[in-house]
């Protein structure tokens, strides 16, 4: 109940009650007032709490199954609630005593001489509590201290209490008890349409307005946001108990440390962990962070080449535009004075020569003419040569330890080893219709089947006579080849850089190693643990193996790679979706503080990418700095250098499908040198294959965003922690390295099981590290859907439909209904609409983990899936049939239903193959998304009325146009641009039709279950089994009696869903 309590010249009181409008309904207090009202006013709220010490934990450990949003809900979100319940019992303590102060007349004079003044300044039309709050600063100065005393400090205490618990047993005393949950708790809205607000009216009528206005004020408001320590001081405590009690435990208990120490250098149980990307045992994480260190340095090193080469190229197609000569002549004439001249001219199908005489006349002189280019590229050439194949001293080991060098034969085939390439003119052959980097990283170390992509050397023959005599496709472009022999020296390098490490950090010679340590391949004089042995070996396998033993399973691994990548990679609504989830965990889990590093970010890309007068040239033109913290100002050039060697850009998710399996090379690198592919894309259009310029393209727009989310991070958390090295970490804990996986992980859990793993491997603790470190952020989502969903009727967990459970729904009809332009119509009245943050929100994720069984087997393999559910007719993701006439449209010979017909983009197929289709995602939005109603048309009219019409094409094979299915609801206009632009769907709930469908699926499955336990038990008999069948007629007496309020066969007979629907 508001009062407006106005005080005239004779200090006469009169109090008029408001009306408060909840919810659609009027809520009046009677006007005549008298002294009855005082204790109900001042009233102390004795029962208010009635239950709710002995409920409010057990509901929130209750939530922890339901989703994430409930998680906080039942948690920290309660914070707030207390804050505000505790905020509006004050006030209305206050009324209380400022109507029995007015009437027992024993209201300080001063205070009474305030509100006299007050409402001779006309302020008689303001609500009560403005002239009390103002007349407080005039009062007696002890006026807090009397309020605390005077029975406020116990309405503080209880009002938090009861708003912290969700109490729902308090009493409605007065408009101040009122919430929009019926309950206790207490959000910004609810205070805003009580007395010290503008009232539910006013919230009708701006909802946006009112929601935002809430959201700022229960993030303000909240008492974690004033007090933080109330949640981190927790959380701290918690932790460094948990890990002080570990640490003791295993000094304490007998054998504890000694049992664990041999289960991580179990070798059986290190493969085992690896295969889920684990890396278990002593040293382990060390080795696998070294190896993904000098991945990053490779990276880095490889794009350093490819700049190079683009650079040159640019170079020398400008001279050759300044000489008159074309491109490709200059570069062939540069080749055959580093290769050697062709044996036939002309009259041979080689081009004619261009003598260094007519090279001077031209005006090629001096470094630039071919004859110095080539001499410069064969000293190069030697030194890469000489670098890669001497050995490499170990020193601070000894003199007997060394790395060997690489043997020319692996590097350029043992025929040219055999002919002396390596004194003579060397130029690699390399070929262009061929992957360039598809076993570079065999190069790490031995065992290679063949030498790389290059192919053997055969005989003595030029790059140039063998695409003359034999059509072979080898780069003629010495610019471009150094490019590809610099890229493969890098890769050869990075190796060695990662042996001597290991060695350095982990090894001894073998006169100082112990008796049980073992020397390991290709590193001479050096011995190891041989837990540390055995992880290096495994590493250095799973480099130089990237060639299957099996075909089957190098075809999975292609084949999952290709529905990867056409399933997503034209979806707008993956990479919004890609985007929202990078930028929510940049700000909850790396703790992202000032947004303009977004800019900042943008500047430093731009310029890595050699933006200029509106064109990017894609050779960097850094200029200026950039200001963080206690670093000072960095130049951008020094911090891109910074980005490529912490391996921050090129290593997300988009990049995971460019990582050549255990290498981590970007195949991008290679194009980058290519100066025709713009003219080569083109053509590649409408090829299948992941080679395909749409989908590359789609992957490159995407990685662009996600370079700048990460740099974006980077610049901030260098900003906070002043080093690289935590500034990296951040970045890895929210934005993820993909390249950071052990390979036997990367190559059957990513590769084969289950295609998504690598993101559900590493948010997940990336979740929980958010939770521990920014709390309070997660707390603010919650209170923005509370905030949405606020004033409207949610069904509880137990209502929902099983699709929405879990799923983190989001109720949004406050918003939808006009929007989607249904108000009025019969058949919606009762629909609540939702959208599904599962696969958006990022925290989310974490549901999954409540049923892994469903997690598995609806994020495995597309392919063995699909194999499982045609066999079974289940679909996993509807978790029911997907053909409800399995026996229709039979395949003659073999029998096997095709189901009944389904419309899938305009065609009339059986619902076996229409299910088929549905396993590529493109083909599934192409249909819901219908553009320009090409398939039809489903529509529904005010009254509820669902008409179809037929597409707008008749195939061949069919007599009449395919009806567009009923089951769709097909949207206009806005609506449907931001569903395929986002991937934002909303979904209907009606509470009616979930009871009634749960209550035929109860009674089927109560049924079901008397039968079968009655056969049961005549089975038992039968068989003599007296006692079973006794056991058995005794449940069925209990199961009855008990009308199926447990579920002894697990068939779904359990009430408790029921009930809740029927509430």
């Amino acid at each position: 109940m508001a009062n407006y309590i106005l005080v005239d010249e004779d200090d006469e009181v009169t109090v008029k009650p408001t009306t408060v409008e909840v919810q659609g309904q009027d809520i009046v207090v009677d006007e005549d007032v008298d002294n009855s009202l005082r204790p109900h006013l001042v009233d102390d709220y004795a029962g208010d709490q009635e239950g709710a010490e002995a409920n409010w934990l057990t509901k929130s450990l209750s939530v922890l199954g339901h989703g994430m949003m409930d998680f906080l809900h039942g948690t920290i979100l309660r914070f707030g609630s207390g804050g505000w319940r505790m905020t509006t019992q004050a006030m209305e303590h206050m009324e209380g005593k400022k109507v029995e102060g007015v009437w027992d007349d024993k209201e300080p004079p001063s205070e009474r001489e305030t509100l006299k003044e007050k409402a001779a300044e006309g302020y008689e039309d303001l609500p009560w509590y403005l002239k009390g709050l103002a007349a407080q600063p005039y009062a007696d100065p002890t006026t807090a201290i009397d309020f605390l005393k005077g029975g406020g400090g116990q309405a503080l205490a209880e009002g938090f209490w009861e708003g912290f618990t969700y109490d729902p047993d308090v009493d409605v005393e007065s408009a101040w008890d009122i919430t929009a949950s019926g309950t206790a708790e207490t959000r910004a809205l609810d205070f805003l349409a009580g007395p010290a607000g503008p009232g539910q009216e006013w919230i009708n009528d701006n909802p946006k307005k009112a929601t935002a206005y809430a959201i700022l004020l229960d993030i303000g408001y909240d008492p974690l946001t004033i007090f933080p320590f109330l949640i981190t001081a927790p959380i701290t405590l918690t932790v460094k108990a948990l890990v002080s009690g570990v640490k003791k435990a295993h000094t304490t208990i007998p054998g504890l440390s000694k049992a664990t120490s041999a289960l991580a250098e179990n070798q059986a149980l290190q493969e085992a962990f690896a295969v889920f990307g684990v890396s278990l045992g002593k040293d382990a994480k060390e080795i696998q962070r070294m190896f993904v260190d000098n991945k990053h340095l490779l990276n880095a090193a490889n794009f350093k080449t490819a700049l190079a080469t683009k650079e040159g190229q640019k170079e020398i197609a400008a001279l050759a535009e300044r000489l008159g000569i074309p491109y490709d002549t200059f570069t062939l004439e540069w080749h055959r004075r580093i290769e050697g001249m062709p044996w036939g001219g002309p009259e041979h199908g080689f081009a004619r020569g261009i003598s260094d005489a007519e090279f001077t006349m031209l005006g090629a002189t001096g470094p630039t003419s071919p004859a110095r280019l080539a001499q410069r590229d064969i000293s190069d050439y030697r030194l890469m040569l000489q670098e890669a194949t001497e050995d490499v001293p170990l020193a601070k080991l000894g003199d007997d330890a060394y790395i060997p060098g690489i043997k020319m034969g692996e590097i350029s085939g043992k025929r040219a080893e055999e002919l002396g390439i390596s004194t003579k003119h060397y130029y690699p052959h390399a070929d262009a219709s061929r992957s360039a980097l598809s076993r570079l990283f065999n190069k790490w170390r031995g065992n290679r089947p063949g030498v790389s992509s290059q192919g053997q050397r055969t005989r003595i023959g030029t790059a140039e006579e063998k695409n003359i005599v034999e059509g072979s496709s080898y780069v003629l472009d010495p610019n471009l080849a150094m490019g590809w022999r610099g890229v493969q020296q890098n890769v050869i390098m990075a190796g060695q850089n990662f042996l001597r490490g290991v060695a350095e950090r982990w090894g001894r010679t073998s006169a100082t190693a112990p008796d049980d340590w073992v020397p390991i391949e290709h590193i001479r004089g050096v011995k190891f643990e041989p837990h540390v042995a055995k992880q290096i070996d495994r590493t250095l396998k799973a480099l130089r193996n990237t060639k299957e033993t099996s075909r089957i399973l190098a075809g999975m691994d292609k084949g999952t790679r290709w529905w990867k990548m056409w399933a997503l990679a034209l979806r707008p609504s993956y990479h919004m979706r890609n985007l929202f989830g990078n930028m929510w965990n940049s700000y909850a889990v790396g703790g992202m503080a000032d947004p303009m590093m977004f800019q900042r970010a943008n500047q430093l890309l731009f310029q890595a990418l050699g933006f200029e007068a509106g064109k990017f040239s894609g050779i960097p033109k850094f200029s200026g700095s950039v200001k963080l913290g206690s670093l000072g100002n960095v130049s951008r050039k020094d911090l891109f250098d910074w980005l490529l060697e912490d391996g921050i850009v090129g290593v997300g998710r988009y990049s995971e499908e460019d990582i050549l399996r255990g290498a981590g090379i970007d195949q991008s690198i290679i194009k980058m040198m290519d100066r025709d592919g713009i003219k080569k894309a083109f053509l590649n259009v409408f090829n299948p294959s992941t080679n395909n310029t749409l989908l590359r393209a789609s992957f490159r727009g995407g990685r662009a965003i996600e370079n700048w989310n990460r740099t974006a991070l980077y610049l901030d958390a260098l900003k906070r922690t002043g080093n690289r090295k935590d500034a990296k970490q951040l970045v890895n804990d929210a934005l993820f390295d993909y390249t950071d996986m052990t390979p036997e992980a990367s190559r059957w859990m990513r590769n084969k099981a289950i295609p998504f793993y690598t993101w559900y491997f590493k948010n997940t603790p990336a979740i929980i590290k958010g939770l521990f470190r920014n709390t309070r952020r997660y707390e603010r989502a919650g209170l923005i859907k509370e905030n949405i969903e606020w004033g409207e009727d949610i069904p509880t967990y137990e209502q929902q439909s099983e699709f929405a459970q879990g799923r983190d729904p989001v109720f949004v009809d406050k918003f939808m209904s006009k929007f989607v332009g249904d108000d009025g119509r019969e058949d919606v009245k009762n629909v609540k609409r939702f959208i599904n943050l599962l696969n958006y929100w990022p925290a989310s994720d974490l549901n999954r983990l409540g049923d892994p069984a469903d997690l598995i087997g609806e994020l495995s393999n597309p392919y063995i899936k699909m194999i499982f559910e045609q066999a079974f007719n289940h679909s996993q993701y509807r978790q029911g049939k997907f053909m409800k006439i399995p026996g229709a449209n039979p395949i003659p010979i073999l029998g096997v239903g095709m189901g009944e017909m389904k419309d899938f983009m305009g065609l009339r197929m059986p619902a076996r193959i229409a299910y088929l289709l549905q396993m590529f995602p493109i083909l599934s939005e192409i249909d819901r998304t219908n553009p320009g109603h090409v398939f039809g048309q489903a529509e529904v009219d005010e009254r509820g009325r669902r008409t179809t019409s037929r597409s707008k094409f008749t195939p061949p094979w069919q007599t009449d146009a395919t009806l567009r299915e009923s089951r769709f609801e097909d949207m206009e206009g806005i609506p449907k641009f931001i569903a395929w632009l986002s991937g934002l769907k909303t979904y209907e709930y009606d509470k009616t039709t979930e009871f009634y469908r749960e209550k035929k699926d109860n009674k089927r499955a109560h049924n079901a279950t008397i039968s079968e336990l009655k056969y049961y038990w005549k089975q038992a008999m039968q068989k003599g089994n007296f006692d079973a069948a006794h056991e058995i007629n005794q449940l069925l007496k209990v199961y009855n009696q008990e009308q199926g309020e447990f579920d002894p066969l697990q068939k779904g007979t359990s009430r408790e869903r029921l009930r809740a629907l029927g509430q």
